[in-house]
């Protein structure tokens, strides 16, 4: 049926600009890619349409968007990218490292221009020579995503200040030696053991999330990932109902009853995508394109949570959040 959808999508789109052209319009009309590695976010493919319609473009008009989600599966990526590069877009749209790794591989021959949204060190896995000058095809955004990992253990601290062992929830295919060479490096600076629990695909996922939720441990940072984003209230749940105290990477995880989270404005992000799209298909080339750091970073408490949990969260870190969720 997704299929389907995209299939469909593709032909009122592209009917719509024949339309346009048949009343004599003479204005271009552009073709924009966009692969995800999650399920379909309503909310993130919103703010980049947003964006993209204050600086003038509206799908049926001057736009046609061809959209691609891998549910989380990494494995169909490859697939997926292929697809979108025989569509022959301007330019292709993609969140993380996976698919920015991807969709380069697929676009390799064409040379086509790629936005990334969220990748999270973008010299380091070669996407980019340096962030003010990326060179080639690429140039985008950075979540910061590894960076953020001892934050994300402070603040864990702080909320369970005797914590000694600390359970962490992982996709290996999600670039995982960097991911968990600052999970562990964290970890020794601070003194925590770590019980590590891995998920590639959706199906591993309920048997690494009972494996947590019976190991013990009294917190739990989950590590970010097209999979676990996808099946947030799965990972929440269980642990939750273990007593086990979660740090997650984004706010939907606290929307939907985690304890904390910390990290990057999702739709302030891609909407900002929107003005690199903006000035590529102007003309300017990728590679001089400067790739930006996130401006604003997010810090949520589920206060909720936090009574279920019997933890007293400190005033202090309560003050520090930008949101406390009842």
């Amino acid at each position: 049926m997704r299929r389907q959808a995209f299939l469909v999508g593709s032909v009122l789109g592209a009917l719509t600009a024949a339309t346009a052209r048949a009343r004599g319009s003479t204005e271009r009309v552009f073709r924009l890619g966009f692969l995800r590695a999650t399920t379909v976010q309503e909310r993130d493919f919103a703010s980049l349409r947003d964006g993209l319609l204050d600086l003038g473009y509206a799908e049926g008009r001057n736009l046609l968007i061809e959209t691609r989600h891998a549910g989380g599966a990494l494995a169909r990526l490859p697939l997926l990218a292929a697809e979108l590069a025989r569509w022959r877009p301007d330019l292709v749209v993609v969140d993380g490292n996976p698919t920015a790794a991807a969709m380069r591989a697929a676009s390799a021959g064409a040379s086509v221009p790629i936005v990334f949204v969220v990748v999270a060190a973008p010299v380091k896995l070669g996407f980019a020579s340096s962030l003010s000058r990326p060179g080639g095809i690429m140039t985008g955004l950075s979540n910061l995503a590894i960076g953020l990992v001892m934050k994300r253990f402070e603040l864990l601290k702080e909320a369970v200040p005797d914590l000694r062992r600390l359970g962490v929830l992982i996709q290996p295919s999600n670039f995982a030696p960097e991911h968990r060479a600052q999970v562990q490096d964290t970890a020794g600076a601070l003194g925590l053991t770590l019980d590590e629990h891995a998920a590639d695909t959706p199906a591993e996922l309920p048997r690494a999330v009972a494996a947590l939720t019976s190991s013990g441990v009294r917190a739990a940072l989950t590590v970010n990932s097209p999979l676990f984003y996808g099946e947030r209230e799965r990972i929440v749940v269980g642990p939750n109902g273990a007593g086990i105290a979660g740090m997650h990477p984004e706010r939907e995880f606290v929307e939907a009853g985690g304890l904390m989270s910390y990290g990057i404005d999702f739709p302030a992000q891609w909407r900002r995508a929107a003005s690199y799209v903006d000035r590529i298909l102007r003309g300017a080339q990728p590679g001089n394109l400067p790739i930006e750091q996130p401006t604003r970073l997010e810090f949520v408490i589920h206060a909720g949570t936090a009574r279920k949990l019997g933890l007293v969260m400190p005033a202090a870190l309560l003050t520090r959040a930008e949101e406390v969720i009842e």
